[in-house]
């Protein structure tokens, strides 16, 4: 429900859906058999998608796609104009995340790969390891390790990448200019701009 100009809400007709996404004017569904059922805005040839096979995972932006493969590889589709797709030579990935200028992976040893824009360190991540879990927005990111603590790397004009002294963390979530990091206690911790009350 809601707005519809794109077509983004014609998803009537999906059954056997075991994954959604969704970013502006575009939602995305992957099914159980490894294929993608796609709704919405399609300016980037983002609809080819449906022609991909053998994905479990998907992740997207409102340009972009990202699909990791049962074989550890990543496909994105949509947007290249940073460089976000450029992920063939990437493998042994376990899970993506993507936005409007960067794609993800985080390999099944810890390690983080990144592709796309750069202009605030964002892809220099070479000194992560040990990371579980990745959330990103534009010109940040940041990452939950093993053992409970928040990295962050890029624009921090904020504050959204102020998690240094985070810890016992097991889940994270940003938004457009801030952090949000759940204890293991189940207290909430937040970082970055507070012009909402957020």
């Amino acid at each position: 429900t809601g707005k519809n100009d794109f077509g983004q809400c014609n998803t009537l007709d999906w059954i056997n859906v075991v994954q959604i996404a969704g970013a502006v004017g575009s939602s995305y569904g992957l099914k159980k058999d490894g294929t993608v059922y796609v709704a919405g805005r399609n300016e980037y040839r983002q609809h080819e998608v449906i022609y991909q096979r053998d994905i479990c995972q998907i992740s997207c932006s409102m340009n972009n796609i990202a699909l990791l493969k049962n074989d550890g590889s990543v496909r994105v589709l949509g947007d290249n104009r940073y460089g976000q797709c450029n992920t063939k030579e990437w493998s042994d990935v376990a899970c993506v995340a993507s936005e409007l200028r960067n794609t993800y992976g985080i390999t099944r040893k810890g390690i983080v790969l990144a592709a796309g824009d750069n202009g605030y360190g964002q892809c220099d991540l070479s000194d992560w390891s040990n990371i579980i879990k990745i959330s990103t927005q534009p010109g940040f990111v940041v990452g939950l390790t093993s053992t409970g603590h928040v990295l962050a790397k890029g624009e921090n004009n904020l504050g959204q990448c102020s998690t240094k002294n985070w810890s016992d963390i097991c889940d994270i979530t940003s938004g457009m200019s801030h952090t949000v990091g759940l204890r293991k206690d189940g207290t909430v911790v937040a970082t970055g701009s507070n012009n909402f009350g957020e």
